[in-house]
């Protein structure tokens, strides 16, 4: 099973060597205009799902079974 960096990395490229494919050219300037039309920004690169409450995402010190 890939770890979560080659998972990565592997997602990475192939939307680079899709957008390659869309725009029938390697020139960067064409290939980065191929972005989601759901991109906002730069650094837009997440969708929000779901948020997880604090007391359903981390365990209570007293019930942890650390005796320290």
């Amino acid at each position: 099973m890939p770890t979560m960096i080659q998972a990565g990395l592997y997602s990475a490229t192939m939307h680079y060597l899709k957008a390659i494919e869309a725009t029938g050219t390697d020139q960067a300037p064409k290939v980065m205009a191929q972005r989601p039309e759901e991109s906002k920004g730069e650094w837009d690169l997440y969708k929000l799902l779901a948020t997880v409450p604090d007391d359903e995402a981390f365990r209570p010190l007293d019930k942890g079974g650390c005796r320290w």
